[in-house]
Order: C-alpha cells, then structure tokens, then sequence
C-alpha cells in the first residue's frame, strides 16, 4: 500500500469521459479524487485537451513547472500522433485517445502506483542485462544474430521482456528484418534525452508480434542526430527498469556512445568467423579492448558465426590466435538466415528445427543461465565438448 494516499485530480469537459475516470480511479481502492476541501497539490492531473492546443500545452506547461502535480495524464479525441510526441516530450505520462478504453486507464493508473511505490521504499524495480553485438567485420552477420538472438531470449524466458536496440548508424535493418513499418527511431530519443522517462520511451517503441519491443536507427542519414554518450547512458538507465534483457545491435561503430554501450554492457557479443580477415580484425578489436581498459575479458563473448566443422582454420586455431576461448559457434546455414531476412521473420519462424535456429536459442539458454551454468556444462553446438568455451 502506498504510505500516503495520492490524490487525483480531473480537468475533464466530456461527461461520459469524466465518468469512466472516476469510476476506474475508485475501483483501485488506492487513490483518491481530489475533493473540494483539499488544499495541498494533486499527485496526478488528468486533463481533457480542447480545441486549442497551444493553450492547452501552455497550461499544462505551467502546471509541470510549478510542479503542482507530480503526474499528468492527457485525454483527446484528436489522434494525430505529433500531438502525442509533444506532450510526451513535455513530460506527461500518458496519452489517452477518445473514446476511452477502461482497460488501458487501468493499466496507467496501475503503472502510476507502482511509480509512487517505488519512490516512497527507494526501490528503482529491475535492473535488465545489457547484451551488445558487434560485428568484427562487414558482413559478420551481427543484426542476424541480434535480431534472433533477442527473439530466443523471448522463447527461453517466456515471462521476461526483452527490448531490441538498433545502434548500427543509418546503416540500421532491424525493421527489414523483422517486417516493421516503426513511426519512430532514434531521432524521437535524441532531441530531448532529458524529457524521456519509461512512459514516453514505450510510446515510441515498435512492438513486434514476438513481443519485442525496438527501436530502430533512423532510416536515412540527413534524419540521424548522433548520439551522444550521455544521452545513450539515460537511455539505458531506462531500459533496465523497463526490460529483463536489453539486446543491443552495435555495428561497428567506435564513437562515444558505443563506447558508452560497451562499458556498460553485461556481455559483449564479438561476432567473428574461421576466415583470416575476420579473425585479424577480431584479433586487433581485442588489442583494443584491452586498450581502453573494458570490458573486461570475461565479459567479452566471441561467437563464431557461419561455422563449418572441417575448414582449413579450426578452432583451436582460432583460439590461439586470439588468445581469448571461443563463447559459441552458430552453423553456417546462409539458404535459411536468407529466407529469414528475405521473408521478415526470424529463424525460430520459419525453420525451428533448423541447426542454425537451435544454436542462436542455445546461446539465449547459455547467457540467460550465466557463467554458473557453463561451469556445470559445457555445450558445442554439435553436443558436449569438454573444451568447449575454455
């Protein structure tokens, strides 16, 4: 329960609306509606937008910056997406289109109290894992894998929620993959990092059928603001409360926001492959790391993708020439990861009982279980190894 009762308080025209507010606020048996006699501040406003808008935004600015109500909620009968992204940026919570869905005021008003929960015992909720891909090479297949990697993470924690991040520049293809048509990307995140709170990020996120929640890069480069290293450590302050598993497709870019996303990731994913060129580049990646001094070497994961038992590099080549073990190998199946890109699905979709789709949900199995489970077991992606991942 929460130790003091929060007070909402409605700015509503519509009677009909005003109605099914109050009865949803009453039915939490938690919060109450502001009463005449109340002189203190409202902990919540939920105000109903007229016909002008630049009144309305005025007001409720003034309303946020006297900090006359800790929360506010919106309600309109107008629809057009901008005005939802300005008043999410302005800080408002939620958005409520007419006519009114009860369910999803519950939801708001759930949401809502768990917040003031939160801040009254000094809880900051979960804290979601940090996985970054990064390809060692052009063509590495990094989105591939960071695409269906964040899908079996879904499949093998059926009741965790699983984000999907796109950091790959304007060169990003995670909504070609997936079949996504977003509305908004990162430019939605970078103009304002101080307005975005969780409610304003899950307004922007692109659900995917799976699940799924992403956020794709911009898909031109005349639409892309870089991001800056404060702005991607906001972002992921966010994300972990709001995710279980936060999967990351970072490209290859070095600048500071990557480096940013490297420090704090809990496993960085470094996808290489038995070919001479990949494994110099991994190779000098690693010198790099080592470097700058993070991540450490037990965070680093190298994943070999499109492996083939049989080449003319093995892997206790690879390893030696590394100097790091080698994480998990994923089959080279390119007729299946092709119909998969081609079709905008993922593997598990399209081919479950393929090797390639039972390596990518091994390896969600083994960074879910964590290290303690590979001391236990030990898996190759064709059965035991008693050398495998040393």
């Amino acid at each position: 329960m929460l130790k003091i009762p929060a007070i909402v308080e409605l700015e509503v025209k519509n009677h009909a609306v005003e109605q099914m507010i109050e009865r949803t606020v009453q039915s939490t048996n938690i919060l109450r509606l502001r009463k005449k006699e109340d002189t203190g501040p409202s902990h919540l406003l939920i105000y109903e937008m007229g016909e002008d808008e630049e009144k309305d935004f005025s007001y409720i600015q003034t309303k946020l910056n006297a900090s006359e109500s800790a929360e506010i909620f919106l309600t309109s009968a107008k629809t057009d997406s901008s005005l939802l992204l300005r008043a999410m940026r302005m800080g408002v919570k939620e958005f409520f289109t007419q006519p009114l869905q009860e369910a999803e005021i519950q939801g708001a008003l759930q949401s809502f109290i768990k917040r003031r929960k939160d801040a009254q015992s000094g809880s900051h909720g979960k804290k979601g894992k940090i996985i970054d891909i990064i390809g060692s090479k052009g063509g590495a297949g990094s989105t591939t894998i960071a695409v269906n990697l964040a899908a079996g993470f879904l499949r093998k924690n059926k009741t965790g929620s699983v984000a999907l991040l796109d950091m790959n520049g304007f060169f990003g293809d995670i909504p070609l993959f997936l079949s996504l048509d977003p509305l908004y990307n990162w430019s939605e995140v970078t103009k304002d990092i101080h307005r975005v709170d969780e409610t304003f990020l899950m307004n922007i996120l692109t659900r995917h059928a799976s699940g799924l929640c992403v956020l794709p890069a911009p898909p031109t480069s005349n639409s892309y603001v870089f991001p800056t290293a404060d702005t991607i450590e906001h972002l992921l302050d966010i994300m972990q409360r709001l995710f279980d598993v936060i999967v990351i497709d970072g490209g290859q870019s070095f600048d500071d926001a990557s480096l940013k996303i490297i420090e704090r990731a809990d496993s960085v994913l470094l996808i290489s492959s038995l070919d001479l060129p990949f494994l110099h580049n991994t190779h000098k990646m690693l010198k790099n790391f080592d470097y700058l001094g993070y991540p450490s070497k037990d965070r680093i994961r190298i994943v070999l993708n499109r492996y083939k038992k049989g080449t003319e590099i093995s892997l206790d080549d690879a390893r030696k020439t590394l100097d790091h073990s080698i994480f998990w190998t994923v089959a080279n199946d390119y007729k299946t990861a092709s119909s998969a890109i081609n079709h905008g699905k993922t593997i598990s979709s399209i081919a479950p009982d393929s090797m390639i789709n039972k390596n990518l949900l091994g390896l969600a199995d083994r960074l879910i279980k964590g290290e303690e489970g590979d001391k236990k077991k030990r898996w190759h992606l064709f059965g035991r190894r008693k050398d495998a991942g040393k």
